[in-house]
């Protein structure tokens, strides 16, 4: 794996012959904003693209930031929207410990899918306990 993009936030990592980018999120995210938030969710969304990534395991175990609902909301319409135009095909997440960070972490995914359901599209983001579980998900 080849690390692609690394700050104090997030290292992220792409396995070309499985076109797998893996982010590991850390405990720094506790100090992120929510415009530096944003801006690593439009180079995460330009990874995706530049790379040709059809699978994605976001490691969120170590992460503290909250989604809030209204940036839930933009993630939907900034970066979920525009994954149909590459050749993704799946994101797992590994939940994070701190309860805050899960519960809006989970939302999103729900919200996700409840979107994907609308335009009877089949389930391409879920969030599990372990790498384990993730990883057999991503490529069943």
């Amino acid at each position: 794996m080849n690390i692609i993009h690394q700050d104090q936030y997030v290292t992220i990592y792409f396995q070309e012959d499985e076109s797998l980018m893996t982010e590991e999120w850390t405990e720094e995210t506790q100090n992120l904003k929510e415009a530096k938030f944003k801006e690593l969710m439009f180079l995460w969304l330009e990874l995706v693209k530049k790379y040709k990534v059809e699978y994605v395991l976001t490691n969120a175990k170590k992460s503290m930031f909250p989604i809030t609902p209204t940036l839930q909301e933009w993630m939907l319409v900034n970066i979920s929207s525009a994954l149909t135009e590459f050749s993704f095909k799946k994101q797992a997440f590994i939940m994070p410990d701190e309860f805050f960070a899960n519960l809006s972490i989970e939302q999103f995914v729900d919200d996700n899918q409840n979107e994907l359901e609308k335009d009877k599209l089949p389930q391409i983001i879920a969030h599990f306990l372990s790498k384990e579980e993730a990883m057999k998900w991503l490529f069943a």
